[in-house]
């Protein structure tokens, strides 16, 4: 198994999904501005994830104010952007963690969990979409499609963001 520190390591998790929140502090703080530039993050988005990154045990309700925004808006916005965040991560695996060997040993162990397998609609979309590097490839809902097939490989990394 590849591994280097400070980069993802391969975890099989078919039997006990967990988010398990491993990705390093410097690691989302460089990468949520950089999607947000990239447009792969609304600028409302990135501010409300590096926010909540930078406070981490303050309440939602007094994190939301500091963007004129109610806390139901701000766990909405946070729980919409995490996956998103994971697609543009993965889709910028070889930049961000290097061996793209890993990433396609989590894309193999998500296919074959028990637990929660990638469906196939998924596992196509997933390996068109970000194995392949094939931007034009679409199918109806993909962009959900592949949001759900990254938050299940991300599982595999060893770290949910």
């Amino acid at each position: 198994m590849e591994t280097n520190p400070g980069h993802p390591v391969i975890h099989d998790v078919c039997a006990d999904v967990q988010d398990s929140s491993i990705l390093p502090f410097d690691v989302k703080r460089a990468v949520i501005p950089e999607a947000a530039t990239e447009n792969a993050l609304s600028s409302l988005e990135a501010q409300v994830l590096l926010l909540w990154l930078d406070h981490p045990t303050t309440s939602l309700p007094e994190l939301a104010p500091r963007l004129g925004i109610t806390h139901q808006n701000f766990a909405t916005i946070k729980c919409r952007a995490h996956p998103k965040l994971r697609v543009y991560l993965l889709m910028n695996f070889e930049r961000f963690f290097g061996s793209l060997d890993l990433l396609q040993q989590a894309f193999d162990l998500a296919r074959s969990c028990s637990g929660d397998p990638l469906t196939a609609k998924e596992s196509i979309t997933f390996q068109n979409i970000v194995l392949l590097q094939n931007s034009r490839w679409k199918i109806k809902d993909s962009k959900t499609i592949l949001r759900s097939a990254c938050t299940k490989v991300a599982r595999h990394l060893g770290w949910m963001f």
